[in-house]
């Protein structure tokens, strides 16, 4: 655990309170209490992979119109795909040799092959009385789980008092817990950031979100060992960041990699990922 790391290093206690501990946990926005129970892999992966030869400023980029950009990409890309945007799903069913897939409109839809690609709080609600998975099921009941809130706000006071300081992302702690704030405005220099919240709600908020998320502990990569010899299970894979690693997004990637290489690796365009750039191959390796 990052607990049990922390306390190998020989660090006084305000070093470690005030600045090993929340550099690292900060950026998770969990709950500051479990933070030394998080495991040291995940938390210290990007800072040990990424790391810059000196301290100095990374310029990040950022993709125009968000993440709804992916699913646009996505809905134009796949002409022979039927792509359903704004429904849910409400049941899942195993029949026989097929899934069974009734969404919140109402429609039933029958399938050979199930891929899942929710969080697996989700995943565990929908699959938990489908009798062909149980394993699955009992393996997903393994994961836990907190939800992280983040706002998007124009409140400066989450920045550093100096704006002379002020980078595209910081993180701060306030004696009780750690959060982080990315300035998403620093390109144009205006004031709108997004930052993890707990108790203290910032100003001038834009928009709230609630994530679902891993909460990366030992068990949690126990849980992984459990699940991964059941994909396919039935022939139901699960995908996401969850079932992967620390729970990036190349993990997701991956998970979705493994699928289709399970269900048919002679496609086009999983072709194309393996055989593409080096990244690419390593990606899928």
């Amino acid at each position: 655990t990052l607990r049990e790391f922390v306390d190998t290093l020989n660090l006084g206690a305000r070093t470690r309170h005030e600045f090993v501990q929340p550099f690292l946990f900060g950026v998770w926005g969990g709950p500051w209490d479990r933070s030394g129970d998080f495991s040291a892999y995940p938390v210290l992966k990007y800072p040990v992979m990424h790391r810059p030869t000196q301290l100095q400023r990374v310029r990040w980029r950022q993709l125009t119109h968000g993440t709804r950009r992916y699913i646009e990409t996505i809905a134009e890309r796949l002409q022979r795909t039927r792509i359903l945007l704004g429904t849910g799903v409400v049941r899942i069913a195993h029949e026989g040799e097929a899934w069974i897939v009734e969404d919140s409109a109402g429609t039933v839809h029958r399938f050979d092959r199930l891929v899942s690609a929710v969080g697996a709080q989700d995943a565990q609600r929908l699959l938990h009385d489908v009798p062909a998975v149980a394993s699955v099921s009992e393996a997903i009941a393994g994961f836990e789980t907190y939800v992280a809130r983040v706002a998007t706000h124009r409140d400066p006071s989450f920045m550093p008092p100096d704006r002379a300081d002020w980078a595209p992302v910081h993180v701060d702690y306030d004696g009780d817990s750690a959060r982080v704030t990315a300035w998403v405005g620093w390109r144009d220099g205006v004031d709108v950031f997004t930052s993890y919240v707990a108790d203290r709600r910032p100003q001038h908020v834009v928009h709230e979100s609630r994530f679902c998320l891993p909460l990366v502990s030992p068990a949690h990569f126990q849980a992984q060992a459990a699940l991964a010899p059941l994909q396919g299970t039935a022939g139901l894979w699960l995908c996401g960041d969850w079932t992967q690693d620390i729970g990036a997004h190349e993990d997701a990637v991956r998970s979705a990699v493994d699928a289709v290489r399970a269900i048919d690796p002679t496609g086009d365009r999983f072709a194309d990922l393996v055989q593409g750039t080096p990244s690419a191959q390593a990606l899928v390796a």
